[in-house]
């Protein structure tokens, strides 16, 4: 379960300050030669990271190891810009004012002449990184032809070189409760709450900051709530009205276990405040009963990586099931952008084109995966060679066929990298779920004038914040 809100908080993970660190990583010994070269020339590259993704390069053998061999290959010292504080506890939802913070200091990178090269990323969006402070990879790094093509648009301005294709998981045992059969690969997530709306009519849970999630996303879309191309949000309609009302119902259906004597204050401090009371108990009444849940807490994994997911089916308690069918969902990758400002560009092509080649993709595979097996080659060229590999490990076959079932997912676009997502949308829609909790749990129930008269309000707020 922790693992599964890491990296849902992954994509909206934020930082408040900067620091300037230049840091040496320890040295091993590798013989493989990952770029064509060595250009015997001594030369600086610099890489902008959050602090708690440099604290993840720490354990992640691949990168590292890459890292120190680009050092010694081409007489380069790799130096590192930090930005920002460790990532926060599980269990807490993000505050959108540290999304807005964590932009302006990105920005101010890129719009700087300090010349850093390379941005690497995890959660960056083109609304963020705007164009005319990145280049366009196409054609300065050959090996980006590598890449899933449905994972390229015209103009490449972020390079990834791993991805993960997440999972989903249910409990086994559940299900068979129930009486419920396991979905099908193609499940949608209409299966997926006709199940557990079986499941929560015969149990009832503690309501946490998951629930509050899956409820939300459940009766919200982050569509719903603005129009891209008018630049506009779009919160005072009969569609939002309903939505909310939605939402008041499920939480106060009597499926969750909620606290009398909470008020709109305590559960903000639940869902927001990792600090507070509220949100340790939360989180301790969860762990208390996290076995019981519908959702397979040791259930996510990356559906491309076989032999993790033959792990899990080995436990023979969960159902591994892939991403609904019917909702956008987001590869997880990590990667690159070039600063158009940087120093030493060519530099920089060649450090991404030797993550991309066959050699370096093929060992984040088999040498590095089981130091940080969580991502996955990108490339497309290795494919046939590593599933012949896979085939032939005596894997469980309906983790090799959910591997196959992602790739081909994959394939036919159904997927994007969450670096496509719109920033606008992201920070908006997280807006709008921390701002409605105040509506939700009232202490009295808002009359429909005193809905209407709030939902102008934050319309009004969110309509001056997309103008800025």
């Amino acid at each position: 379960m922790k693992k599964g809100i890491c990296m849902i908080l992954v994509l909206i993970l934020l930082v408040l300050t900067v620091s300037c660190s230049n840091v040496s990583l320890e040295t091993d010994s590798y013989d493989d030669i990952i770029s064509p070269e060595n250009k015997g020339e001594t030369s600086e590259l610099t890489i902008v990271m959050r602090k708690d993704e440099y604290t993840r390069l720490q354990q992640e053998g691949f990168l590292k190891m890459y890292i120190n061999r680009f050092e010694e290959n081409f007489g380069v010292k790799v130096n590192f810009k930090i930005i920002g504080q460790e990532s926060q506890e599980y269990g807490t939802l993000i505050d959108y004012q540290d999304i807005n913070d964590y932009t302006e200091k990105i920005l101010a990178i890129l719009n700087s002449k300090d010349g850093f090269e390379l941005i690497y990323s995890e959660t960056f969006t083109l609304d963020t990184l705007a164009q005319d402070t990145v280049v366009n990879l196409r054609g300065k790094i050959p090996n980006v032809e590598k890449i899933y093509d449905s994972l390229l648009a015209d103009e490449v301005y972020y390079a990834p070189v791993a991805i993960a294709y997440p999972s989903k998981g249910l409990n086994k045992g559940i299900l068979e409760n129930l009486q419920i059969e396991a979905p099908g690969l193609n499940w949608t997530s209409e299966d997926y709450y006709l199940i557990r709306d079986k499941w929560l009519s015969q149990n009832s849970i503690y309501f946490n900051s998951s629930e509050y999630l899956r409820i939300t996303d459940r009766y919200l879309k982050a569509d719903d709530i603005i129009d891209l191309h008018k630049n506009t949000s779009l919160i005072n309609t009969t569609n939002i009205k309903d939505k909310i009302m939605s939402i008041i119902d499920e939480i106060f259906s009597g499926k969750y276990k909620l606290f009398s004597e909470y008020t709109y204050k305590n559960y903000h401090n639940m869902l927001y405040d990792e600090y507070s009371d509220e949100n340790k108990k939360s989180f301790e009444l969860f762990e208390k009963s996290y076995t019981e849940h519908l959702e397979y807490s040791g259930g996510f994994v990356n559906l491309l990586r076989a032999k993790d997911t033959d792990k899990l089916i080995s436990k023979n308690s969960g159902i591994i099931l892939p991403q609904f069918s019917d909702r956008s969902s987001y590869l997880y990758s990590y990667g690159f952008f070039v600063n158009k400002n940087g120093k030493n560009l060519e530099l920089a092509y060649e450090f991404i084109n030797g993550l991309l080649s066959d050699d370096m993709q093929m060992q984040m595979y088999t040498d590095w995966g089981k130091y940080y097996p969580f991502y996955y080659p990108i490339s497309k060229d290795i494919e046939n060679q590593i599933m012949s590999l896979d085939e032939n490990a005596g894997l469980d076959p309906k983790a090799i066929e959910l591997k196959k079932f992602a790739i081909e997912d994959i394939k036919a676009g159904n997927r994007n990298l969450s670096t496509e997502m719109s920033e606008k949308v992201m920070i908006l829609y997280y807006m709008f779920k921390k701002d409605i909790l105040e509506i939700i749990f009232a202490d009295n129930k808002y009359t429909d004038a005193q809905l209407e008269a709030e939902l102008q309000k934050l319309q009004n707020k969110y309509d001056a914040w997309l103008r800025e």
